[in-house]
């Protein structure tokens, strides 16, 4: 009797189980990797995200570089050239002062990022949609996003990683 209730159990249990979505799938071995590394950095890290457009002979760049400290949000640097700024855009912010700009990536951790990975920036339909995912950052996450097909400009909405560094 007890061998049978056992398996009653281990059968409920598995049969409640939830299925993975494709976007969990697609990222879960990149988020162990920043898990790992989440570990060994004490959740103390820097990444740099960058932006670049180019319309013809008008070319932007901007990277913004995200400091955290035990999981939080602590400094962010800007510096972007444009056509309008050609010498560069450049302000720090730290604790007191975070958000202060309008430039610059979103004030966001990597457990943020992959959270708005899985539940945004991958679930964009297919069909309507280039979806990109990149994990070239020792595993990590470094390209992840979508940008419409139809869209003349291809405007891309998400996020382009070019470092994840231990402090």
């Amino acid at each position: 009797m007890k061998q049978v209730l056992s398996c009653l159990i281990v059968l409920l249990c598995l049969s409640c189980k939830k299925e993975k979505s494709g976007a969990e799938l697609l990222i879960a071995d990149s988020r162990n990797a920043f898990q790992d590394f989440k570990l060994t950095s004490h959740n103390n890290y820097v990444y740099i995200v960058f932006t670049y457009a180019s319309i013809g002979v008008f070319a932007d760049y901007h990277e913004t570089k995200i400091t955290v400290e035990n999981g939080k949000v602590t400094a962010r640097q800007y510096w972007g050239l444009n056509s309008s700024s050609p010498f560069g855009i450049i302000y720090t912010e730290d604790k007191t002062t975070l958000g202060s700009h309008t430039e610059g990536a979103a004030i966001l951790t990597l457990d943020d990022i992959y959270t708005k990975a899985q539940n945004e920036w991958l679930i964009a339909d297919p069909a309507q949609n280039t979806i990109v995912y990149e994990t070239n950052n020792n595993g990590m996450i470094s390209s992840c996003g979508y940008s419409g097909k139809t869209d003349p400009l291809h405007i891309f909405r998400g996020i382009n990683i070019k470092s994840i560094t231990a402090l």
